[in-house]
């Protein structure tokens, strides 16, 4: 088939989240709009093209900087909308533990993308203030206003949500409103770096998907195409959604936390439910359950002595 800037243009709205029917219509920009259709279509079919489309999405998907990138003549730029993309994702996945809605005129996805091109003050603080004084997010988090300083509990929540361990950078944010928290982890190299694979593989679920399929859901670390997943325990009871996946070779990390009484402790807990929905979930299942026993176990063991056996 001849590739046309229609063709073009459409992958970049679904990448960037940008629906046509919001009027959010701003093409790739000259001269790359076009260069691209000529690597699209040149040489000729049959003979095999200088760019692919999965090439040309790759590029829109990645800039500024595409790690595996298409041929050298493939023109490559910033494109600020995909920049902005890219972080509405983090946002939501750190926030919320999922992807915004998308695929329609009032997603969430294309209403966050279109609200930070208008004001890029979203960008530097509005949007993470606005997701953090949420219901959602301070029910989950443990807040009571967006404000609050945070604590190591939600700081394990939002590493959890990235799929990064607790690092001496973020411990160091305790004390640190927890909307400042949800901006700094949305700009960091590290989230961002944890993230890039996964929202890229989100945004190829988003242009493979068939006509009339539901847009992909849930936690952006455990879709469809995921190469595996990193749940980071928090002190708190780990259950699903949140901590159950079917992907293979998911990792749940356990690290050790210290209590705010001063008393070590282990992020895996009696509370936890972890469930790997594969062929062995009821290992994952019952591995919170087994710990628990056997604590129960000793601790009942150090109460009840065993009777002397003198004579």
């Amino acid at each position: 088939m001849a590739f046309t800037p229609t063709n073009v243009n459409d992958w970049l709205f679904t990448i960037a989240g940008l629906d046509p029917a919001n009027g959010n219509t701003q093409p790739v920009p000259q001269p790359f709009l076009g260069q691209y259709v000529t690597e699209l279509n040149t040489p000729a079919p049959p003979a095999t093209p200088e760019a692919t489309p999965a090439d040309i999405q790759a590029n829109l998907e990645n800039f500024p900087f595409n790690p595996n990138p298409p041929p050298t003549n493939v023109v490559t730029d910033l494109f600020f909308r995909t920049t902005v993309a890219d972080f509405v994702l983090r946002e939501f996945q750190l926030a919320w533990g999922v992807v915004p809605t998308s695929g329609s005129a009032t997603s969430q996805y294309d209403a966050w993308v279109a609200r930070v091109i208008d004001n890029p003050a979203n960008m530097t603080g509005g949007m993470s203030m606005a997701l953090a004084g949420t219901t959602n997010f301070m029910t989950t988090i443990g807040a009571i206003s967006p404000d609050q300083p945070a604590s190591i509990g939600m700081i394990n929540k939002l590493c959890a949500n990235a799929g990064i361990p607790v690092g001496a950078g973020a411990a160091a944010l305790v004390g640190t409103p927890i909307w400042q928290v949800l901006q700094d982890f949305a700009t960091s190299s590290v989230v961002t770096n944890a993230l890039a694979a996964p929202i890229a593989n989100f945004q190829n679920l988003l242009l493979n998907a068939a006509p009339g399929a539901p847009p992909p859901a849930g936690n952006i670390l455990t879709l469809p195409g995921s190469s595996g997943s990193t749940f980071t325990l928090t002190p708190n009871a780990d259950v699903p959604p949140a901590f159950a996946t079917s992907t293979p070779g998911a990792v749940f990390n356990a690290f050790p936390v210290v209590s705010t009484l001063g008393i070590p402790n282990n992020t895996l807990n009696a509370g936890d439910n972890l469930q790997y929905a594969g062929a062995y979930w009821l290992t994952w299942f019952g591995l919170a359950g087994a710990v628990a026993c056997v604590y129960a176990a000793m601790l009942w063991r150090r109460t009840h002595p065993k009777p002397s056996q003198r004579p």
